[in-house]
């Protein structure tokens, strides 16, 4: 099974904000990973 994780574009997020995203969708990623599942990125613009 695959499970979408949609990332947010973050063009005017400060770098704090970028970095919790990326640390947040890293352990979502390493948790679904260790389910037995992977993550498939797809970008969208907010």
């Amino acid at each position: 099974m695959i499970l979408v994780a949609h990332a947010v574009n973050v063009e005017r997020a400060t770098g704090d904000e970028v970095l919790e995203r990326l640390f947040a969708l890293r352990a979502a990623d390493q948790t679904a990973r260790t389910a037995g599942y992977r993550l498939a990125f797809h970008p969208f613009n907010v």
